[in-house]
């Protein structure tokens, strides 16, 4: 797959080396980017709908209101990313790494969180009904409003976790 950003064209493939660059808007739906580097990407308002994320390095990137559906996200490093806004409904992120990520707002509704590492992570206002955080790592974690109706938290770590206005 081959995409043309600010006049550069690149050859989307797994393993690619991304890091910074303005993918702002971008359709990227149905790219292969499994172990591709990220790091720091802009990645603000973009499809990423049934993308292949697996194993990939998001850190620090920003990911603001971008379309996750039907995105594979297992072994993701999302640590210190901006996901606000991002609608991540329903998506299995199986051992991803999530440390100190910002998901205000976020849609994880119906998601699959099993061993994922939240620790001091924003989930403030977040859809996460139905989610399953089943041996997740939620200390210091602030899910303050957010919605956890139905939500799994079997086995979890929520010490020091702030749950206030969550309903």
């Amino acid at each position: 797959m081959k995409k043309v950003i600010d006049d550069k064209e690149y050859n989307i493939k797994p393993g690619i080396d991304l890091h910074g660059v303005d993918f702002h808007g971008i359709d990227l739906s149905e790219a292969n980017l499994r172990d591709a580097n990220l790091q720091g990407a802009n990645l603000t308002d973009v499809n990423l709908s049934e993308a292949n994320l697996n194993h990939a390095n998001l850190r620090n990137a920003i990911l603001h209101n971008a379309n996750l559906e039907d995105t594979r996200l297992i072994g993701v490093d999302l640590t210190e990313a901006d996901l606000s806004g991002a609608n991540i409904h329903g998506e299995n992120l199986t051992n991803a790494t999530m440390i100190k990520s910002n998901l205000t707002g976020a849609n994880l509704s119906d998601s699959i969180l099993m061993s994922v590492d939240l620790t001091e992570a924003n989930l403030s206002e977040a859809n996460l009904s139905r989610a399953n955080f089943r041996e997740a790592n939620l200390t210091d974690a602030s899910l303050e409003g957010a919605d956890l109706t139905g939500t799994i938290f079997i086995v979890a770590e929520m010490v020091n976790a702030k749950l206030h206005g969550a309903k």
